[in-house]
């Protein structure tokens, strides 16, 4: 029933109930909306491509893994508790040396995939103040995060093993 209610009104049961998202290497994936909450970061781990092999002998799921936000402090508490898959996606994102690019680009690139991120999070979750959180992080992200980026592309650096 409900199904037939969307395509009436020319909308996709996927645009409704699943989440698009951006993998660090800006590959856009749909994950269902069941694996919404604690499997969501499995569903990444699942659907992206992680393979890159990263400076330390790791690899980019292990810097995935591993990672938390590394926003600054003052917005870390937001960013771990509602929008942590979204972090840890944008982290990687720094992390990957695209070789097709400038680094201005390539950051500007991570920076407005996180945004997209977060708001596919706001938009799964609803809330009235989710967006507002999001355009908040996504320009302190944009603002601030020049050194971060710096430090992935020259110190974690993961290139592409393909």
């Amino acid at each position: 029933m409900l199904v037939s209610f969307l395509i009436l009104f020319g909308l996709s049961s996927e645009s409704v109930f699943d989440v698009t998202w951006k993998c660090p290497d800006l590959e856009r994936i749909t994950i269902p909306a069941s694996s919404v909450g604690p499997n969501f970061i499995r569903q990444i781990k699942y659907r992206c491509n992680f393979n890159y092999k990263c400076f330390y002998n790791k690899n980019l799921l292990q810097e995935f893994s591993e990672g938390y936000c590394s926003a600054k402090k003052a917005l870390r508490h937001i960013a771990d508790r509602e929008f942590l898959p979204a972090c840890q996606t944008h982290d990687a994102c720094y992390r990957i040396i695209f070789q097709q690019e400038n680094s201005i680009s390539a950051k500007n690139n991570c920076d407005q995939a996180f945004y997209e991120n977060v708001l596919a999070l706001c938009n799964h979750r609803g809330g009235s103040d989710c967006k507002l959180k999001a355009s908040l992080m996504y320009r302190a992200t944009s603002a601030f995060g020049d050194d971060s980026f710096q430090f992935d592309q020259t110190i974690v650096h993961c290139q592409d093993n393909q």
